[in-house]
C-alpha cells in the first residue's frame, strides 16, 4: 500500500511539473520577440517577401517593426514580356490581444515599400489584418490594406489591396 501511495505521489509531482512547463512554455511563445514570415501579395503588391519583425513589448502584443526583401514579376499587358522586380518592404504596426489566451491579435500600422525594376517606385500604405499566434510559435496573419499609394511622379490614388503570410515566433 505504501508503494502505490509513493507510486501516486510520484505521479502527482511528475504531472504538476509537466504541467506547469507546457504552461509556460505556452506562455513564452507569445512573448518572444522576433519572429520571420513569408508574405504573398501584401506590400509587394503581387510579390513574395521574405520578412524579421521584432516586437518591442515582452506581453504579447503591443508594437513591432518590420523588414523585408523579395520580388515579383507582371506579366505585360500589351506586349510579350514580363517585368521583373525586386521589393524591400518596411513597416511599422501595433498588435491587439482579442483573445483570453492571447493568440489571437487585431493589426494595425503603416508600411513603406520600396520597388526596384528599371526604373524605381515607392509605395505608402496603411494596414489593418488579423494575426494567429500558435503555442507552438507558428504564426499566420491575413493583411487588408485599404490604402495603398503611389509616391512619387506625381503619386496615384488608393489602390485596395491585401496580403497573407506564415512564419515563426523565435
Amino acid at each position: 500500500m505504501k508503494k502505490y501511495l509513493l507510486f501516486l505521489a510520484a505521479s502527482a509531482c511528475f504531472a504538476s511539473t509537466q504541467a506547469q512547463s507546457s504552461a509556460s512554455a505556452e506562455k513564452d511563445t507569445t512573448t518572444k520577440q522576433n519572429g520571420w514570415y513569408v508574405e504573398v501579395a501584401g506590400q509587394s503588391i503581387l510579390g513574395v517577401t521574405f520578412n524579421y519583425e521584432h516586437y518591442f513589448s515582452k506581453k504579447p502584443g503591443g508594437l513591432s517593426v518590420h523588414i523585408g526583401f523579395g520580388g515579383g514579376y507582371l506579366p505585360d499587358i500589351f506586349d510579350d514580356g514580363i517585368t521583373v522586380f525586386g521589393a524591400l518592404p518596411a513597416g511599422l504596426s501595433y498588435n491587439i490581444p482579442v483573445s483570453a489566451n492571447k493568440q489571437h491579435f487585431i493589426e494595425v500600422g503603416g508600411g513603406y515599400t520600396y520597388l526596384f525594376s528599371n526604373g524605381g517606385a515607392s509605395l505608402g500604405s496603411v494596414t489593418a489584418g488579423y494575426r494567429y499566434v500558435s503555442p507552438s510559435g507558428l504564426q499566420i496573419r491575413a493583411t487588408l490594406m485599404p490604402a495603398v499609394f503611389l509616391l512619387g511622379n506625381g503619386g496615384g490614388g488608393p489602390l485596395p489591396w491585401a496580403g497573407f503570410s506564415i512564419g515563426k515566433r523565435f
